[in-house]
Formats: C-alpha cells, sequence, structure tokens
C-alpha cells in the first residue's frame, strides 16, 4: 500500500534468569558480613559474619522467565501530517517462581524460598503521534495507553488468610488488598446492642468491647455468624491495571507550547493506619482537613470518618482494610505545562557572546480530578507515611537556558 511508508512487524521470545551473589548457598543468603558491629577489643569493635536466621535449600533454582512480544510499527501521512504509532502485546510467564512457603513456628528458623510459583503477566500497549503543520505553525499530538495485568497462578502451598496487601494470593494479582466489606456506621443504641449480641463473641477482626454509635459494621460475608478472615473480599491492587497519557504542542516564530496529562485507572489504595492516615490519632500530631464536614454524626449521616478517638483498639477496628477505607486510585493530572520563547537568531548575533537563548515558564500538577479523598497525592506510596506522605502540590518554574 503506497499511502503506508513505514509498516513494521516485530516479534519476540527471551528468557532470563536471577542471580545471587556471595554468601548464599543455592541461591539462599546464608550469612552477611557485619563490619566493625561487633563486640569491643581494645578501642575498636570486632568485624563477624552473622546468619541471617534461614535454612539452606538443596532443591531451589534459579527462576525462569519466559518473555513473548509482538508488535506493530506503522506511519503513513494524513491530513497533511505524518501519524506514526506503534501497538505492543507482552506476555511474561514465570513456572517456577521463587515464593515464601508457610511452615509451622516450629520449624525454629524461616524456611527457604521455593520454586514453587507460577505467575503471568501480560497486557498491550500503543503509542500514537501525529506531527502536521497549519501555515507556520507546526504541532503535534499523541498519547500513550498501557494495560498490564498479572496474577500469581500457583503459590505450591496454602497461604494463611490474612488482611491487607498481599503478594502471596494465589489467583489474584500481586500487591493485592484484602479486607472487609463494610457494611455501614451504628447509627444509635439499638443497633450497637446488636451488632455487639451477634458478633463480640464470635470476631476476629478485634472488635472492642466499648465500640461506640458511629463506628463501623462488618459484614458477615460467608454467612456463617462470624465475623473472622472467612469474611475477608478481595478489594483490588494498589497496581494501576491502565496507565495512560496524552500531549499536544506547537510552535510558531520562536514561540513554543507544550502540554502533557498523565493518569491511572483500575487500582485501589489503602493507606495503612497510622498519625498521617486517621485524623488526630495522636494529640501531638498535625493533620490533613480532609475530615472537616465529613465526621458521622446524626446530624451528619453521610459523614465518611467515624467519631474521632485516641483509643488504638477502636481506631484499628475502623481503618483496618475494608471496602470503604480502600480507596479508588484513578485520577487524571495536568501533569506538565509549559510555555517559552525562543529569542531571534538576528539578535543573538548582535550580542557576539550568545548562540542562544530560551526564556521559559513550567508548571507542573496544576490540576487533577481523582475519586481519593483523604487529602494525600493519589500517587502517593501506598501505607507510606512520614517523608512519603505527601498532599497534591502544584509547581511553577520560571527559568532562562543560555548558550555561549
Amino acid at each position: 500500500m503506497k499511502w503506508i511508508n513505514n509498516l513494521k512487524l516485530r516479534a519476540s521470545y527471551a528468557e532470563v534468569g536471577n542471580q545471587e551473589g556471595i554468601g548464599y548457598y543455592d541461591g539462599v543468603q546464608l550469612y552477611s558480613a557485619q563490619s566493625l558491629a561487633g563486640a569491643y577489643v581494645g578501642s575498636n569493635k570486632l568485624s563477624y559474619i552473622a546468619p541471617n536466621g534461614t535454612l539452606a535449600s538443596t532443591s531451589r533454582s534459579w527462576e525462569r522467565i519466559k518473555n513473548y512480544n509482538v508488535a506493530i510499527d506503522f506511519g503513513f501521512p494524513i491530513l497533511g501530517g505524518q501519524l506514526n504509532g506503534t501497538f505492543e502485546y507482552f506476555l511474561k510467564k514465570n513456572d517456577n517462581m521463587l515464593v515464601n512457603i508457610d511452615f509451622p513456628s516450629t520449624l525454629g528458623l524461616n524456611a527457604p524460598k521455593a520454586n514453587s510459583g507460577k505467575f503471568k503477566d501480560w497486557g498491550w500497549e500503543g503509542q500514537v503521534t501525529f506531527n502536521g503543520k497549519i501555515g507556520k505553525v507546526d504541532y503535534h499530538i499523541g498519547g500513550t495507553f498501557t494495560f498490564a495485568r498479572n496474577e500469581l497462578e500457583y503459590l505450591g502451598a496454602t497461604a494463611v488468610s490474612a488482611t491487607g496487601y498481599r503478594s502471596n494470593a494465589e489467583g489474584y494479582p500481586l500487591n493485592a488488598l484484602f479486607g472487609l466489606r463494610y457494611g455501614g456506621k451504628i447509627e444509635n443504641e439499638e443497633m450497637l446492642q446488636a451488632y455487639l449480641n451477634k458478633y463480640y463473641e464470635n470476631n476476629g477482626i478485634g472488635m472492642p468491647s466499648n465500640l461506640r454509635v458511629g463506628d463501623n459494621m462488618y459484614c458477615d460475608e460467608n454467612g456463617d455468624g462470624v465475623l473472622d478472615a472467612k469474611d475477608y473480599i478481595f478489594l483490588g491492587s494498589r497496581d494501576p491495571e491502565i496507565s495512560y497519557s496524552f500531549n499536544f504542542g506547537a510552535s510558531w516564530k520562536g514561540l513554543d507550547v507544550n502540554v502533557v496529562f498523565q493518569g491511572a485507572a483500575n487500582r485501589f489504595v489503602w493507606r495503612g493506619i497510622n498519625n498521617f492516615t486517621v485524623p488526630f490519632r495522636a494529640i501531638y500530631t498535625n493533620t490533613t482537613t480532609a475530615s472537616v464536614g465529613e465526621v458521622w454524626s446524626t446530624e451528619n449521616p453521610s459523614g465518611r470518618y467515624n467519631p474521632y478517638t485516641h483509643d488504638a483498639n477502636i481506631i484499628n477496628y475502623n481503618y483496618q482494610p475494608n471496602s470503604q477505607t480502600a480507596q479508588d486510585g484513578r485520577y487524571l493530572r495536568l501533569k506538565n505545562v509549559s510555555i517559552g520563547y525562543t529569542l531571534p537568531k538576528a539578535l543573538m548575533q548582535k550580542t557576539h557572546v550568545l548562540q542562544n537563548a530560551r526564556i521559559y515558564v513550567t508548571g507542573t500538577d496544576l490540576w487533577e480530578t481523582s475519586k481519593i479523598n483523604d487529602g494525600w497525592d493519589p500517587e502517593n506510596v501506598a501505607g507510606g507515611k512520614g517523608i512519603n506522605m505527601y498532599p497534591f502540590t502544584r509547581n511553577l518554574t520560571f527559568g532562562m537556558n543560555l548558550t555561549f
């Protein structure tokens, strides 16, 4: 086809494996060197070799990861410009994945990893760019889209049911989040007594005896009359299945503008329980304003947050992973805007010093729409705290590039 000036079909297959270093036996680290960390002898501490508390394995081997890729590159003129793009399907399989195996605690030491896991990661991604010109204005429009999904197909052992993020849940993606199904707030004393009478003596979810009106209720998912680990449900993964961006820009007589939007979807975020995520958990810690106007009360029955308390038992019960505290992590943000002006060459020649000069202003994260409601940046590390917790921030940079 003459109108297509660039069409390529690519396919690849590769196998890669891991490699362990010194201090390992058949892939298991047996010891580590502790420099100047032992007892004092004279005026200095001794260096020594310390075991790592893990049993060695005589059966494990390197992982072998199989990678498959099929892609098509294309390009053709259209609308007076050039459209170029790439679409690629990828598949990664690991049929002897090294995973932690659960053993009885009477073993004494940590069990070694074993080649008992089967893991699959697959998806597709695309990129399209169009470059055109209208009069003296050059412009470009482009975008990227990635869909990626993974699954731990087989673990080789029975994993213990647990709440929170897990990377060893068979049949689910890595970093899968498990927790309880939220059943609403306790609205009055009658509901409180009925809930306690039914579940307090039959619970394994940390229900405190001093539960209050305004605290959470959870669902008995399997209907056995007990609230415990058997009621945990899959709440989503913190790794986005969908990532995308789109951009456009133009230039005219030395003036240039570039804009980039970026986003993610199919992602769920649970922040953890700490002084940065639970309002007024500690009296000495500042908190965000996210809970203002959102605290449950009889006058505000739609409030997301439970009545304030410093009681750790009540806090751990209310803010444990559940279908309310697992927030929808999708977002779209104006990631970058850059406006610049390059001074004319004739003007630069008159200076007899400068070859090129460009003045610019750049804005980062100027706008965002998100389902996150706790006031923290949706890209923030789930469960982070301290310097890893930060709100959505906007930044402006002014500058000049000079070439002598």
